[in-house]
């Protein structure tokens, strides 16, 4: 039986699952100095970043309000290797994608300069030396600056073979233009060739960097900043062709929630029926794309009074198109236990909910 309800603490390990857990979004605190050691010792950034007094990682989030974002009560930061795979067996994962906070941070530097490239280069390498540990399910990701196109094309075909690297992975916050404009096709038609799928992680909530002023507290910006980054994303993706240029490119689009999908893509299909000469790469539905091509990470799962509710919510889209995901250490995060929790699933569903669709998509 899948974990009980109640989140882990205090070290104790969650056992006695039926169910494989391959857990898609877990997240490395990397920081600009632990980047520095693995960028060039000739390039002048790389000199910035060792000598820095604080962080220089842009941060719309900092850890600084109602205790933080990161959750100090369980097994605390993933650091090196041990840490996780102490996250592993105390959550409850057999596998674990960890994903940088880089690569959801550098599409907001906003200055024309090597910052990006070297960031998610120094992020790979890092990864590789001391984390990505296929044998013991732990895996990571390209973090691709949007920024340069070019350069995280020339990432993907330098590291997408590496063994345990397993997507390109896009920050849907900053990305200017959205991600359906064509100077991206480079960095989808490089991840095609490396046969890898493209990650689309949510962003936006920080109080202070939220591009509509004037929200009051951060639960406001919270609560709409990750939704909104991934529908205005999602939007041009599929209404400018994206996989209809790229037919065998899987986009999988994380961090936040489930229930907004559906309503949404029908509303993108609205949409298309009235301007279709606007879309004219499209040949079938907007939702027709997306039931084919995205996918979808379950985190944060929202409450659920309406079981009949949720569970046709995720039967409009397809319950095939969504992957549990934790979004550990983060205070919000779902352990496996929240989708038994649902009480809405069988056991073939959950089978393939907690780690069945995220073995073929991310074929580990």
């Amino acid at each position: 039986m899948v974990a009980s309800a109640e989140r882990p603490a205090g070290g104790s390990a969650v056992t006695d699952r039926r169910h494989t857990v391959v857990d898609v979004d877990a997240h490395f605190l990397d920081t600009s100095k632990d980047l520095a050691a693995y960028m060039p010792e000739e390039e002048p950034w790389t000199e910035r970043f060792e000598e820095a007094r604080m962080d220089m990682l842009p941060n719309p989030t900092p850890d600084l309000y109602r205790g933080g974002r990161i959750r100090r009560d369980d097994v605390g930061y993933p650091v090196d290797h041990d840490d996780v795979v102490a996250i592993q067996d105390h959550v409850g994962f057999d596998k674990i994608v960890m994903i940088p906070m880089a690569a959801l941070l550098i599409a907001s530097i906003q200055a024309d300069d090597r910052r990006p490239e070297l960031l998610a280069q120094g992020f790979v390498d890092l990864m590789l030396d001391r984390i990505v540990d296929p044998d013991a399910g732990i895996y990571s990701v390209i973090p691709a600056p949007s920024t340069d196109p070019g350069a995280a094309a020339e990432l993907i075909d330098e590291y997408g073979q590496e063994d345990g690297i397993i997507a390109a992975c896009l920050g849907a916050e900053g990305a200017e233009p959205p991600l359906g404009h064509h100077r991206y096709d480079v960095i989808y038609d490089a991840a095609t060739s490396a046969d890898l799928p493209v990650i689309v992680h949510g962003g936006g909530s920080g109080l202070d960097s939220f591009h509509r002023k004037g929200y009051a507290n951060w639960i406001e910006s919270h609560s709409i900043g990750f939704v909104q980054t991934n529908i205005e994303q999602l939007t041009s993706m599929v209404m400018q062709g994206v996989t209809e240029k790229f037919p065998d490119l899987d986009v999988v689009f994380e961090e936040s929630g489930v229930l907004w999908v559906g309503s949404y893509m029908y509303r993108l299909d609205q949409e298309y029926l009235k301007r279709q000469d606007e879309a004219p790469l499209l040949d079938a539905l907007p939702s027709d794309y997306v039931r084919d091509s995205y996918y979808f990470g379950t985190q944060p799962l929202e409450r659920n009074e309406d079981p009949e509710y949720f569970r046709k919510a995720m039967e409009t889209v397809g319950i095939d198109r969504f992957m549990y995901a934790s979004d550990f250490p983060h205070w919000d995060y779902d352990p496996p236990s929240a989708v038994d929790d649902l009480g809405i699933f069988s056991e073939a569903e959950k089978e393939m909910l907690l780690g069945g669709t995220a073995e073929e998509v991310f074929d580990v």
